[in-house]
């Protein structure tokens, strides 16, 4: 999949930084719940553009189902994807049965070289 960075246009409906930081935080606390966009949030943080994934997607959200208490756990990262500072990005999934119960995405602080 390939990610772009936003460009900062000129007609920018968010002018005023204080609302679409407020927004941001919005998103934040909605991706707690909403694994399939927590990246999307990510991105728009780091570049302070005008968001645009949640518009077709309101009815999402996590069903929890009964089943088995066994517990997995997966991990995968990319290496420098990013193409401004080519820092890494990796993430976990933890699954109780057939739910998910954790879940994290993060930008690595630090330039992977090898």
């Amino acid at each position: 999949m390939a990610v772009s960075s936003p460009t900062n246009g000129a007609n920018n409906p968010f002018a005023d930084i204080t609302h679409f930081r407020s927004l941001i935080g919005a998103l934040q606390y909605l991706a707690i719940t909403r694994p399939d966009i927590q990246f999307a949030v990510n991105r728009v943080a780091q570049c302070m553009h005008q968001p645009s994934l949640l518009f077709g997607t309101l009815g999402r959200g996590l069903l929890i189902r009964p089943g088995d208490l066994e517990l997995r756990g997966f991990s995968d990262s990319n290496w420098a994807n990013d193409k401004n500072d080519r820092k890494s990005t990796s993430g976990f999934l933890i699954f109780l049965g057939p739910n998910r119960i954790s879940w994290c995405t993060k930008k690595q602080p630090k330039v992977s070289r090898s």
